[in-house]
């Protein structure tokens, strides 16, 4: 008996085709992978980056100064303010009764926590007295004189009349020191 070979496909054909489909193949691997490869660098790049762009974005904010809320400063200086014992202040206003002596003005800056007080002399001489009299009763003479200002006289005339001259004393003084 004579062995049979039946031949469907020709094999030298085929070969060579599946050869071709075989290295595509490998090429199509060895491109995927290296694709793979290449983005897998390029996130670990990106990741990197982003690392050091998040401690500079927190080392910037940590030396930044935090802003304070400026409702809480304003509840803060309301407090501080109706904390403030004006009777003192007032009583020092009140019990100066010197003849030739006359309050303008009285300013409180309760942000800085002084007291200014203006007052109308008929002689310079009497600025001298009016220190004394609003240090009386305190050992560290709070009541400073800042200026004295001479009125002109056009300012002192009514209708034509002259009448003696006026000086404008201003003394101040530091709340915490009365």
């Amino acid at each position: 008996m004579n062995p049979v070979r039946i031949e469907l496909i020709e094999d030298s054909r085929w070969r060579v085709l599946w050869v071709l489909t075989l290295i595509f193949a490998l090429g199509l691997l060895i491109l995927t992978s290296v694709r793979a490869v290449h983005s897998h660098r390029l996130t670990q790049h990106e990741e990197i980056r982003r690392t050091a762009l998040r401690a500079q974005i927190e080392q910037l904010y940590a030396s930044a100064p935090t802003s304070a809320d400026p409702r809480q400063f304003s509840i803060k200086l309301v407090a501080e303010s109706m904390q403030l014992d004006l009777n003192k202040i007032f009583s020092t206003v009140e019990n100066q009764q010197l003849p030739g002596v006359r309050l303008r003005s009285m300013h409180l800056d309760t942000t800085s926590y002084s007291l200014r007080l203006e007052y109308e002399l008929d002689s310079i001489t009497k600025a001298a007295t009016m220190t004394e009299k609003l240090n009386a009763g305190y050992e560290a003479r709070p009541w400073q004189l800042e200026r004295i200002n001479a009125k002109s006289t056009a300012d002192n005339s009514f209708n034509g009349l002259q009448t003696t001259p006026l000086f404008v004393g201003v003394w101040s003084a530091h709340i915490a020191r009365l």
